[in-house]
């Protein structure tokens, strides 16, 4: 006897066990992708945080904006310094905030950076993921990034609550 009577018919799905993870789920798919996982987060945390300051939507701005800077940063970061990229994202957002704050929007103010630090800090996990990864995971890093800036920026202007 050459077969086996548990073989599959021929074009049956493969067994659950052989399936990739998220194949068919697509919250687990989510957490696949280093760049939607963070994304997932920051959105998450800047959920809370809302709930609980809800009468400062620019914080939850300023956090979604610090982590899509990393985001963008990490992708422009050179593969061989893949390991140092959360490092160099979450300086370059340390500066770009200071720098903003004490330029643009006059006397600095703490917290806002302190939140946008935050946000550098929750994307900091990808961020060498996304250096040492392949051009389309360095695209959607970047594409991923920038939407969550302007995301921040609609919501913090389009809703007009905090200080101005």
């Amino acid at each position: 006897m050459t077969g086996s009577r548990d073989a599959d018919p021929p074009g049956a799905p493969p067994p659950a066990s052989s399936r990739r993870l998220g194949s068919g789920d697509p919250l687990r798919s989510v957490w696949r992708s280093p760049v939607r996982r963070e994304v997932a987060v920051l959105v998450g945390v800047a959920v809370v945080v809302q709930l609980v300051f809800p009468y400062r939507h620019d914080w939850p701005a300023h956090l979604v904006a610090g982590g899509g800077l990393v985001l963008i940063v990490a992708s422009a970061v050179p593969r061989r310094f893949s390991t140092a990229a959360g490092l160099v994202g979450y300086g370059v957002v340390f500066s770009f905030g200071w720098i903003t704050e004490r330029l643009v929007f006059g006397p600095p103010d703490t917290v806002d950076v302190a939140f946008t630090l935050a946000g550098a800090l929750v994307a900091f996990q990808a961020a060498g993921d996304i250096a040492g990864g392949a051009a389309p995971l360095r695209r959607a890093g970047v594409a991923w990034g920038a939407a969550l800036i302007v995301v921040g920026l609609a919501f913090r202007y389009g809703t007009s609550v905090g200080p101005t």
